[in-house]
């Protein structure tokens, strides 16, 4: 949306802001995971489409419940799954014929690790932790299936996990 020529990455970095430049290289970052394996396509247009789904319902919640909040709910939306593709590329005929009818998340997650060792979440934080993410990042994505129960000290809970928590119902 600018007309004017954008001289370096730090400037762009600038223009953007810091929310809206992290969630892009981490988008940059899943992309270049999903598409360096080897699953068929049409199951990567599913992933894409339901963490677009996610991010943009986890987006509009906080929209309304904490506009400040907006962006990193938007970012923490797109890649809560990011370790699924990792597993996809290990065996995606497990997930082709052992998943599909499969319902629940628990059920997903307790199959992964009967068949890996380690579930989705669990791949998707250490990703996030060899890509320097932050800790509340990093735990929010290995968390992101767990409804939210933490408080502070006012009983509110974190609208950021909340908003993701729910917005990761939608597709499933």
């Amino acid at each position: 949306g600018i007309s004017r020529h954008v001289s370096s990455l730090s400037h762009a970095v600038n223009l953007l802001g810091a929310s809206r430049t992290r969630s892009i290289g981490l988008a940059y970052g899943l992309g270049m995971l999903v598409e360096s394996s080897q699953i068929p396509r049409d199951i990567i247009d599913l992933f894409w489409s339901n963490a677009i789904a996610r991010a943009c319902a986890a987006r509009k919640l906080c929209e309304v419940l904490d506009q400040p909040r907006m962006e990193e709910a938007y970012c923490l939306g797109l890649i809560q799954d990011i370790g699924l593709p990792a597993l996809m590329g290990v065996d995606i005929e497990f997930y082709q014929t052992s998943m599909i009818d499969v319902t629940g998340v628990r059920c997903w997650l307790e199959r992964e690790h009967e068949h890996f060792g380690i579930d989705h979440a669990q791949v998707g934080q250490f990703l996030l932790s060899t890509w320097n993410g932050s800790d509340q990042l990093q735990d929010a994505v290995l968390h992101h299936h767990h409804p939210p129960t933490d408080f502070d000290d006012n009983g509110i809970q974190s609208i950021l996990k909340m908003s993701n928590y729910f917005a990761g119902l939608f597709p499933h």
